[in-house]
């Protein structure tokens, strides 16, 4: 059996020494816990013994498993941004409480969604009637109630004289009935 050249085993000694030399320089880059025991630590990012996590603040809040602080509350810097692969906005909370979904143009209001809304709940609150796009309510079959008074062919429902006011010619496909009195009968056609 013949010995090994001694340059391959100088070259081995040498690449050893200097894999221990870099691994010991790029190891002492890291700062571990230090004294606090493991799950738990400081600066911008916090973590409890719950395992809540904390962004952009060390402490964490209790009951809350992921906090995100924002830079200020303006409306130029962002809590949360999660985009696509291709940068494409996916969810964006901006620091004055506005959100986008699939978008990053918060201009529009507080929630701003570019994409279809689909609910299978109710929507509570208040629609402008302004916001509502001409069309059909919905297929053939439901029905619909107003509370109030509803007003058609009119630009304003303000002061509507009754619970239906109809503005213009009006036309009926099926028998119109009434319970209510009104001028002295139970329906007057005039004309």
């Amino acid at each position: 059996m013949s010995k090994p050249p001694i340059k391959r085993i100088k070259f081995f000694w040498l690449a050893l020494a200097v894999a221990a030399a870099s691994s010991s320089f790029f190891a002492s880059a890291f700062t571990g816990p230090g004294s606090q025991g493991p799950g738990t630590g400081v600066g911008a990012i916090g973590l409890d013994a719950a395992n809540n996590i904390s962004i952009g603040t060390s402490t964490t809040k209790a009951g809350t498993k992921f906090l995100v602080i924002g830079a200020s509350a303006g409306s130029g810097d962002y809590a949360l941004q999660a985009m696509a692969l291709n940068q494409n906005p996916l969810l964006v909370v901006r620091d004055d409480g506005n959100v986008g979904i699939a978008t990053s143009n918060l201009t529009n209001g507080t929630l701003n969604v570019q994409g279809t809304i689909w609910s299978s709940g109710n929507f509570l609150g208040n629609i402008n009637a302004s916001q509502v796009l001409s069309g059909v309510f919905a297929p053939a079959s439901g029905n619909f109630a107003f509370q109030s008074s509803l007003g058609i062919a009119t630009t304003t429902n303000v002061s509507l004289p009754q619970a239906l006011s109809v503005y213009g010619g009006g036309y009926f496909s099926g028998p119109v009935s009434s319970t209510n009195a009104y001028h002295g009968g139970y329906l007057t056609v005039t004309g």
